[in-house]
């Protein structure tokens, strides 16, 4: 009896051996095997994100140096505005460089104001036109763009462009000398173009839209390191 007994005490004992055995040899086949090739690409995509990173933080440091600098649009690479672009284009979602680009236009409209009130209409408008190249839409600039517009004379009105804007032939400047057309009606009695290459006073026609056969206004071109459209209106138009 006591035998029979020991026995009955043994099988639970080994039948829990077993089961804790099956399961854990179970486990131990739907563990994953080490895959090398995984490995190598879980580092090298670490790895990048930390250059990446590396790059954001260093791109930030030289839009806030250039920033500091007044260098906000220009010279063309070395510039806030450049390395807040970059720093977008790698991460979308930077609050940082976001806020970098308001800060650069708010700059603007601090300095157009300012140029405005000592009745600096080339400055005025040259910083205009580097605001709009950053947000052309931003509300800020649309009441600016009235105040500086108050600036011309009755007789000659007078549209000043960037040089670096107009060399790159950007799009502000195409929207820019699109919105001159409407002056270019009736009671126009003389266009000077000013700029510093023939290409460019070329350029400048096309955009305008001048036709050296059509139009009822001598065209004038004068070579000059900073490009404008000046607009003379005849007496009647004036009066």
């Amino acid at each position: 009896m006591e035998n029979i007994h020991k026995q009955r005490c043994l099988i639970p004992i080994l039948l829990g051996l077993f089961l804790t055995v099956g399961i854990a040899g179970c486990k131990h086949q739907t563990l994953p095997a080490n895959d090398p090739q995984s490995t190598q690409e879980m580092v090298q995509n670490d790895t990048k994100h930390k250059r990446m990173q590396s790059r954001i933080a260093w791109l930030l440091l030289e839009a806030e140096d250039a920033f500091k600098e007044r260098r906000l649009t220009t010279p063309k690479t070395d510039n806030a505005l450049s390395y807040y672009q970059e720093v977008l284009e790698q991460q979308p979602d930077s609050i940082e460089a976001q806020l970098g680009i308001e800060r650069i236009v708010k700059r603007y409209k601090n300095m157009i104001r300012y140029a405005v009130e000592q009745k600096k209409l080339a400055k005025a408008q040259i910083l205009l036109l580097r605001a709009q190249s950053v947000d052309k839409d931003h509300k800020l600039l649309q009441t600016l763009a009235n105040e500086v517009m108050s600036l011309q004379s009755k007789g000659k009105l007078q549209f000043y462009l960037d040089v670096d804007l107009l060399q790159a032939r950007s799009p502000i400047i195409v929207h820019h000398l699109a919105s001159i057309r409407k002056y270019l009606a009736d009671g126009v009695q003389e266009v000077l173009l000013v700029s510093p290459t023939d290409a460019d006073s070329q350029w400048i026609l096309k955009q305008l839209d001048v036709n050296a056969n059509e139009q009822r206004f001598t065209v004038q071109q004068q070579a000059g390191k900073q490009p404008k459209v000046q607009i003379k209106l005849s007496s009647s138009k004036n009066s």
